[in-house]
C-alpha cells in the first residue's frame, strides 16, 4: 500500500467526512499552520493577481462544447481564484460535474460512517509510532481508536502537507463547490460514495498489518509528502509531460500490488468516468467537469476515453 496513490487518486470528500468530527487546535508554536479565513481585502488582492492553475481541455461533440479540467485534491490560497481562462469556462458552462459531490448531506453522511468502519484495528507493535505522528502534527490521541486506519494514516499525511504550505481546504473541488453554490449552477456527482470506497479499500477491505507498516515508514520518512509537492509544483505550473512521467518519480509502481492498485485506483475508474462525462454531455448542456489529474494522463486516462467516444478534445495552454 503506498500512501501517495491513494491520496492522490481519491476525493478530498473523504476528509471533509472525517475532519468535520474532529476539532484540530493548533495552540502549539510547532503545529501545522491553521489557514484563516481571507479578509475581504484578501479576496480582492486574489481577484487581481489571479492565474489559471491545473490542466483544462476544451471537449467538443454534438454541435456543443463543455470543458474538461484536472484538479489537485490540495492547494494553496493564492491558487484558490479561478484565473480568466478557467473562469470563463466555469461561467459558460451549465453544470459542474465533480467525483463527488461535496455539497450533498447523504453521500457526506456516508463517508463518515465509512470514516469509523474498521477503527481502533491497529496492531499494538505499530501503536507507539503512530501516536508519535499524531502529536507531532497536533491531531488528538482519540482519532487512534475512532478512524479507519486507512484515513488515519491519510490524516497524518494531510497535516504533513499543511506544514509544507499545500492545504487542503484549499483542493480545487472545495473552492468549485463553493463557485457553484454562489452561481447557482447545479452540482453533479460522477461517482458514487460506495464506489470511491471501494477503490480505497480494494478486495481485502482494508490494509493488512503489513501494509500499515510500510505506510507508516513513509510517512516517519517523509517521502509521501515529497511526492504531494512535486505533484503540487507540476500542476501549479501546468506541467503535462511531468504528470505523464508520474509513475516514474512517485515511487509507487515498485511492486506487482502496486501496481495492481494503480490499475484499480486509476486505469479501472477512469471508463466509467468518462461514460459519466458522455451521458452528461449528451443532455445538451455545457459541462464544466472537474476531476483529479492523475486521471487525464496515458492511453487509459479521461481525455483518450473521450477521443475514442467521438470527442473532440483540445488542450488550453495557460499564458
Amino acid at each position: 500500500m503506498h500512501l501517495s496513490i491513494r491520496s492522490q487518486f481519491l476525493i478530498v470528500t473523504v476528509f471533509s467526512a472525517l475532519f468535520s468530527s474532529f476539532v484540530f487546535c493548533a495552540v502549539a508554536n510547532d503545529c501545522p499552520p491553521v489557514p484563516q479565513p481571507p479578509t475581504a481585502e484578501t479576496i480582492e488582492q486574489l481577484k487581481a493577481n489571479a492565474h489559471d492553475h491545473g490542466f483544462l481541455w476544451k471537449m467538443e461533440k454534438s454541435g456543443h462544447t463543455s470543458w474538461l479540467y484536472g484538479t489537485l485534491h490540495v492547494g494553496k490560497l493564492e491558487w484558490a481564484m479561478p484565473g480568466p481562462l478557467i473562469g470563463n469556462a466555469l461561467r459558460a458552462s451549465d453544470t459542474v460535474a465533480m467525483e463527488l459531490n461535496l455539497a450533498d448531506s447523504a453521500t457526506i453522511q456516508k463517508l463518515d460512517i465509512f470514516s469509523r468502519q474498521g477503527a481502533g484495528k491497529i496492531p499494538e507493535a505499530l501503536r507507539p509510532r503512530i501516536q508519535k505522528q499524531l502529536d507531532a502534527m497536533c491531531l488528538p490521541a482519540s482519532m487512534l481508536d475512532a478512524v479507519n486506519p486507512m484515513l488515519l494514516f491519510e490524516s497524518i499525511e494531510i497535516m504533513a502537507a499543511r506544514r509544507e504550505g499545500l492545504e487542503f481546504a484549499y483542493g480545487v473541488e472545495t473552492i468549485l463547490t463553493g463557485y457553484a453554490q454562489a452561481a447557482n449552477k447545479p452540482i453533479v456527482a460522477l461517482e458514487t460514495a460506495e464506489s470511491q470506497i471501494d477503490a480505497l479499500l480494494g478486495p481485502q477491505g482494508g490494509p493488512t498489518p503489513a501494509e500499515m507498516d510500510e505506510t507508516l515508514q513513509q510517512i516517519e520518512q517523509g517521502s509521501s509528502v515529497a511526492v504531494i509537492q512535486r505533484l503540487a509544483q507540476a500542476w501549479s505550473q501546468g506541467d503535462i509531460d511531468e504528470l505523464e512521467r508520474y509513475a516514474s518519480w512517485c515511487q509507487c509502481m515498485e511492486t506487482p500490488s502496486e501496481r495492481a492498485e494503480m490499475k484499480r485506483i486509476a486505469d479501472d475508474r477512469n471508463g466509467p468516468l468518462a461514460d459519466s462525462i458522455d451521458a452528461l454531455h449528451r443532455r445538451g448542456k455545457s459541462v464544466f467537469v472537474a476531476v483529479g489529474a492523475l486521471h487525464m494522463v496515458g492511453n487509459s486516462g479521461i481525455p483518450e476515453q473521450l477521443k475514442r467516444k467521438g470527442y473532440t478534445v483540445t488542450p488550453i495552454e495557460f499564458k
